[in-house]
């Protein structure tokens, strides 16, 4: 039997299920609650009980008695008894997130083709990555190899993060497609970026993105489908050959089971350029009606791709582009 969790100043609301705390509850349903270690110990998933019941687990925080008396407890460590309503700390924007330092885990290296790995990191679980769909990270192999990627995975789970790594010609491209193994330590940095969903908004979305771009674009899909999110979802995801939109399986599995959600798989042909595909998204869209717009391309066409919506809709949607960091080559 499940029971639902409100939280009084956002309006937002979940359901724990099961062995669930409401910290973990309130992740997997693309909540951005405040936390720290998730075990109890440094206390900043600290909330108040409003109306309801919850049954609290031992914990090492210590909470103060002026505390105890307002019902404060951790989310970490407590399971709701009956519906609550709660007053607890969420995380409304990049600018609440604090940089992190993480050392981490190599725990999958799947080599989907001879120019692709997808990666996926483990972070201890009393030091979980807490970031924002759509943001990235910067990675240090032997205290030497840098490099920045965007996170392909939501935040409902941030033990588990994982990366799509395309072959480059870079030091840190090499190590990974050449020395990087299973279970490895990763120290990472982050996160950063300001792609990220926005989520009061209610127009239809639409997202656009390139080749290997699709990862941080699956991450903010993710967290879409995580809050249930009501309005029209679109993926135009472009490709030039010989590269491959390699999660096709994936995007074609989320049209089939969501109702709100199209994918439209784009390869470039030789007498077609990215710009003329991307003339025909904006021709096909409604006049009278506003979209979001998430771009995720390399820079130069991510300028054309915003010219063009510029142009042609005359700053009638609402539009954020992928910008990531620049890293001196390591």
């Amino acid at each position: 039997m499940g029971y639902r969790v409100t939280l009084i100043e956002s309006g937002h609301h979940f359901m724990v299920e099961g062995h669930e705390t409401i910290l973990e509850a309130g992740l997997r349903s693309g909540i951005h609650l405040n936390y720290g270690c998730s075990s109890g110990n440094c206390g900043e998933c600290k909330a108040r009980l409003l109306s309801g019941e919850v049954q609290r687990q031992f914990h090492d925080f210590p909470l103060t008695e002026v505390e105890k008396m307002e019902n404060t407890f951790l989310l970490c460590r407590s399971q709701p008894l009956t519906d609550i309503t709660i007053a607890a700390n969420e995380i409304h924007g990049s600018g609440d997130i604090p940089r992190q330092k993480i050392i981490t885990r190599v725990s999958k290296i799947n080599r989907h083709s001879t120019d692709l790995l997808l990666v996926e990191l483990h972070t201890p679980r009393t030091k979980l990555l807490k970031f924002l769909p759509g943001q990235h990270i910067e990675l240090t192999f032997n205290q030497k190899i840098k490099g920045d990627l965007p996170i392909a995975s939501c935040p409902c789970n941030g033990m588990v993060l994982q990366l799509h790594c395309m072959r480059e010609e870079s030091p840190f491209s090499d190590y990974l497609f050449q020395s990087m193994k299973k279970s490895e330590r990763v120290l990472i940095r982050g996160p950063y970026g300001q792609f990220s969903l926005d989520e009061e908004l209610k127009q239809p979305i639409i997202f656009i993105c390139e080749g290997i771009h699709f990862a941080p674009v699956k991450s903010l899909i993710e967290q879409c489908i995580n809050l249930d999110l009501p309005q029209s979802l679109a993926l135009f995801w472009m490709v030039s050959p010989p590269e491959e939109h390699y999660l096709n399986n994936y995007c074609r599995s989320l049209e089939v089971s969501l109702d709100n959600f199209r994918y439209h798989p784009l390869t470039l042909r030789e007498r077609h350029t990215y710009p003329e595909i991307v003339e025909r998204i904006v021709k096909d869209l409604p006049a009278d009606t506003p979209h979001e717009i998430y771009i995720a391309t390399n820079s130069a066409l991510g300028d054309e791709v915003e010219a063009i919506f510029n142009k042609r809709r005359e700053g009638f949607d609402t539009l954020k582009r992928m910008r990531r960091r620049q890293l001196p080559r390591s």
